[in-house]
């Protein structure tokens, strides 16, 4: 089985990872995914970087499609 911890990044992490190496530790970073990934794709991206220290991610998962009864 091949090691692919030397393998280039994904984009996912190539971004985050130039602003952390720009900003340094103090930086604080926040994500926005746009709600354009399922849970099961974020949790794996946000797991890769972890190790960056993110403080914040918004919009990380599509909404519910729940259709809510008018109240009136």
């Amino acid at each position: 089985m091949e090691d692919d911890r030397d393998a280039d990044p994904p984009p996912a992490v190539e971004r985050p990872a130039a602003v952390r190496e720009a900003g340094g530790d103090q930086l604080d970073i926040l994500l926005d995914l746009h709600s354009i990934a399922s849970a099961d794709t974020t949790i794996p991206v946000m797991q890769v970087v972890e190790h960056l220290g993110i403080m914040y991610c918004e919009e990380p998962t599509r909404p519910l499609n729940r259709v809510v009864p008018d109240a009136r």
